[in-house]
């Protein structure tokens, strides 16, 4: 064995101390770049929690700031080209939505005219049908490996298809869903269990030729009457249905005294301003006299369209309802809160998340409420020619922050120093209380606005459906465009006409409130 002298001992533990020292500021070096990183793709989104850093395998700890939801990844999964970030589900969905809005225009690149037709092709060249289900074999093996003939029974158990599709079953299944709940149920208790579509509901038992209420409750309220008729009870909250004694002639679906609130259930069909079968239109006003004759009377009153109460976009309006009505809310003070200034890509993913009306083209300035690194908050101002515009403010679902609307819009005051200030409130959901605490005025209303439905639950702003936009909307020839074809006898149609001949319904809101703020 070799003896080492006491010098070469200590000499080499000062090699090993100095390797050590420079490899642990090698680590603090990359996370101080991966930070920076960070800061520099998504500003406030998102935050790294990891202390230490190994190695290319190690995986880091993140906060995505918007939902709150933390979670591990590898640095070069999060940075790397697919760039993967919040495997929220919410999120992801968000996510797969923007890069579709921006290759196609549309959320479902299938509701895109010319994805759909390559996606038919490609069908008919694999398949010799236009939809995989069409194809004899297809359907063989399918119904021989899961049970199902059909692609919207992909998400439907077993059980449920063949409960449907038996009378005694069914007749089974009514009996025991009333011994365990003392209530017979209804079309829509069968179609949250089963994950079946109502509409395909009505359609077997018609076919079977049997009759409805021998299964189910016949409600005197439509289908999405009974999911908020559902909200409130199971909250408590006492009403009256089909009230005519506030604003006399006129029904509110649901009063509820309490707080002084109306719920206006607005189905497609019946509150249409388009002919549609043996439906009367509705005058283009008829939601906005509606809702300020009951103003009149000191009761705020809510619109709720039929597309807002489907499983698959009624989170957002529960969640407002769950504000409204106190429930399960945290309270936060502003003062505990810290503002910063936040990207447009931060703000509008949050409009996306927990605004009513979504996301604004119209952002100048954005500012967001932090509680404990977290953006609780958020408040956007826009300037064109000269005119400044608060155009969103929302707080994030599940939280009230006092005084946090105050807070933002002093703030925004002290940078810039701005004269006058103009914004709109939605006379379809919004109070306009806040405005009133802000110190602005009420200077008009606005003419009611509309959108396009299709009986399908397809829905566009009326933005989407000026003449050299509508050949990207569902139904429409994306090739066959305004601009190339505008002296077509088609395109001669005004924008009702064009509609309405693809199947389009026009269903107006109850217009805005203008508001005005001076210095």
């Amino acid at each position: 064995m070799t003896n080492l002298s006491t010098y070469s001992i200590i000499s080499l533990s000062k090699k090993l101390k100095d390797f050590l020292e420079r490899r642990i500021a090698i680590k603090k070096d990359k996370l101080t770049q991966l930070k920076k990183e960070i800061e520099n793709l998504y500003q406030d989104e998102y935050s790294l929690l990891s202390t230490e850093y190994i190695n290319a395998r190690t995986k880091l700890k993140f906060k995505h700031n918007l939902c709150g939801t933390i979670f591990d990844m590898r640095a070069d999964a999060f940075f790397g080209k697919q760039k993967q970030q919040c495997p929220n589900k919410e999120c992801v969905k968000q996510r797969i939505e923007n890069t579709n809005l921006q290759k196609y225009g549309v959320k479902c690149t299938l509701s895109n005219t010319v994805v759909r037709n390559k996606a038919k092709k490609t069908m008919e060249q694999r398949y010799g049908a236009d939809s995989f289900f069409k194809n004899g074999l297809i359907q063989k093996k399918m119904n021989e490996t899961y049970g199902i003939t059909s692609s919207n029974q992909m998400n439907i158990d077993k059980k449920y298809i063949d409960i449907l599709h038996n009378y005694s079953l069914l007749k089974q299944w009514s009996n025991l869903f009333q011994q365990n709940n003392s209530r017979p149920p209804n079309i829509l208790d069968f179609a949250k269990e089963s994950n079946y579509d109502i509409t395909n509901i009505y359609k077997i038992i018609k076919d079977n030729k049997w009759e409805l209420n021998d299964f189910f409750k016949i409600e005197t309220s439509s289908i999405y009457e009974q999911t908020i008729k559902d909200f409130l009870d199971k909250n408590n909250i006492e009403y009256s249905l089909h009230n005519r004694n506030v604003i006399p002639p006129l029904e509110i679906d649901f009063f509820i005294p309490k707080f002084n609130i109306g719920i206006e259930v607005n189905g497609i069909c019946c509150h249409s301003s388009s002919k549609y079968l043996n439906f009367p239109p509705k005058d283009r006003r008829y939601h906005q006299e509606k809702s300020l004759e009951c103003e009149k009377n000191s009761i705020r009153l809510i619109h709720i369209f039929e597309w807002e109460l489907l499983p698959e976009n009624n989170k957002k309006i529960f969640d407002y309802l769950d504000n409204i009505f106190n429930i399960n809310i945290t309270n936060i003070y502003a003062r505990k809160c810290k503002i910063k200034e936040i990207t447009n890509y931060v703000a509008n993913s949050f409009y996306e998340k927990y605004h009513l009306q979504g996301k604004t083209s119209n952002s100048k300035y954005n500012y967001g409420l932090f509680f404990n690194e977290e953006l609780i908050s958020c408040m956007t101002f826009s300037i064109k020619k000269d005119i400044c515009t608060l155009s969103r403010f929302c707080t994030k679902s599940g939280y009230r922050v006092i005084g946090g609307a105050s807070k933002l819009f002093t703030y925004f005051i002290k940078q810039h120093n701005p004269q006058k200030i103009i914004s709109f409130s939605d006379i379809t959901k919004m109070s306009g209380k806040v405005y009133d605490k802000l110190g602005f005025k009420i200077e008009g209303i606005t003419a009611p606005s509309y959108w396009w439905v299709k009986r399908n639950n397809i829905v566009y702003w009326r933005r989407d459906c000026q003449k050299q936009y509508m050949h990207r909307l569902y139904g429409f020839d994306e090739n066959y465009k305004y601009k190339e074809h505008k002296n077509d006898d088609f395109w001669q149609q005004s924008e009702k006409e064009i509609m309405e001949s693809k199947g389009y319904l026009q269903i107006f809101d109850a217009g805005m409130k203008k508001y005005v703020w001076r210095k």
